[in-house]
């Protein structure tokens, strides 16, 4: 493999990069001063992809809710009864996966047999083997976990923000199913999934810490063995409404304060390559001018004793759905609800002024700066920028490129009746 390296004057780091025969594509950051180096493989598959025709095929498959997220589940069986977390153990390296609504991505980090924890990686999520027996048992151990998360408030608030959001677009189904839909999960439908996502072609894999490209690429090359790029795979979604489902929700829940999430739904989605960081840039400052510690609305609300040190705001942006997002706790979500659709309507009619912006900027600058050593989340970010054709590091320079007028332009996006409150409140405080 033959990568070329590419270097963030302003950050003082490299990355190189190379495309597989087979379309994988591969990316190695050394950081030399690191102890531990970290490695993750994600494919361009998630729960919201769950109507598709796969190349190849002239009807569309459409599966169960849940399926991606089970998927990743099984990956880790072995045909001979092996464990991969043993593998991964006997090398030091501690491995785990997560599937969220776009991707699914499997991971390590290890302070040292680092290659060989490369091949492990590669090897398991090369050659999956499921059977009718594993798949069934597996059924109870998810069903246990949708449980779990059906009892947890944080998870529900934000689900039913979503829910409120989006009438018909799949991010609105819990990416873990139902128990009802994972029963439906069979050992051919589960490679079906694997055979169409899991192609090298869809896929990314970043590695960052004291290693060498050259090295890497000699693994990928001896590991990945898959055929070039089969074809394209068409996701089919059905067009969503412009209007939100509805604008309020609640639920009780064991708390001692109530939760929220106030939600915009944007009808501005991002394009995949240079666009989609530029996009979350003008979003991220966006957010933060306007909620953001040193605004208006935030010291009103937190000296009124209407929010906490939880309050949080900014923007989550795919290819297929956005939103910018304000949480945390207060006695009154209502009022917060209220007060912050007045907030932006003001805000529009006075715009938000040049020095908010500036520091804003300096705020998300820092932020994805600072984020480059956070080891684990850096990369994860890394992958899921890459799967879109986007760069993660250019994002210090495009937040630094973001004008006053592009964030009012943006501001124009956040429509009151677009506007969304999820909430949760203590048991037996609602009538």
């Amino acid at each position: 493999m033959y990568f070329e390296e590419t270097y963030y004057k302003d950050l003082k780091e490299s990355v190189f990069s190379a495309v597989h025969k087979s379309g994988l594509k591969v990316f190695v950051m050394p950081k030399a001063g690191f102890t531990k180096s970290y490695a993750v493989l994600a494919t361009r598959y998630g729960s919201v992809n769950n109507n598709f025709t796969a190349p190849g095929d002239k009807e569309a498959t459409k599966i169960p809710d849940g399926i991606a997220h089970y998927l990743e589940h099984k990956m880790f069986d072995q045909e001979d009864g092996s464990s991969v977390f043993d593998k991964f153990a006997l090398h030091g390296a501690n491995a785990n996966a997560f599937t969220g609504f776009t991707m699914t991505a499997y991971l390590f980090s290890a302070a040292a047999d680092f290659y060989e924890n490369l091949e492990i990686l590669l090897d398991y999520t090369m050659h999956p083997y499921y059977t009718d027996e594993t798949v069934e048992k597996e059924q109870g151990i998810i069903g246990q976990e949708i449980r779990m998360y059906e009892d947890d408030p944080g998870w529900n608030v934000y689900f039913n923000a979503l829910r409120a959001m989006y009438q018909v677009n799949p991010v609105n189904i819990d990416i873990a199913g139902t128990v009802e839909s994972i029963a439906e999960i069979t050992k051919e439908k589960l490679y079906k999934c694997y055979n169409t996502f899991y192609h090298p072609s869809n896929m990314a894999l970043f590695v960052t810490g004291n290693v060498n490209a050259d090295s890497v690429g000699e693994i990928v090359e001896r590991m990945i063995t898959a055929d070039s790029d089969p074809g394209e795979i068409i996701n089919h979604f059905e067009k969503e409404p412009e209007k939100v489902a509805k604008q309020k929700t609640e639920a009780e829940f064991d708390i001692g304060t109530p939760q929220f999430v106030i939600a915009y739904k944007l009808n501005r989605l991002p394009e995949p390559g240079a666009d989609y960081v530029k996009t979350d840039a003008v979003m991220s400052v966006l957010c933060r001018a306007l909620f953001g510690k040193n605004s208006d609305i935030y010291n009103e609300l937190y000296d009124e004793n209407l929010i906490n040190d939880s309050f949080f705001a900014g923007y989550e942006g795919e290819l297929t759905y956005a939103f910018a997002e304000i949480s945390g706790e207060s006695k009154n979500p209502d009022e917060v609800f209220e007060r912050i659709k007045k907030a932006v309507e003001k805000a529009k009619e006075t715009g938000i002024p040049p020095e908010a912006v500036e520091s804003a900027k300096r705020a998300v600058v820092g932020r994805s700066v600072s984020l480059i050593d956070r080891q684990e989340s850096f990369s994860n970010e890394f992958v899921r920028f890459a799967l879109k054709g986007a760069d993660l590091l250019s994002y210090p320079a495009a937040a630094s490129s973001v004008t006053a007028d592009e964030v009012n332009e943006a501001l124009a996006l956040l429509k009151e009746d677009m506007a969304v409150l999820s909430a949760v409140y203590p048991k037996g405080t609602r009538k």
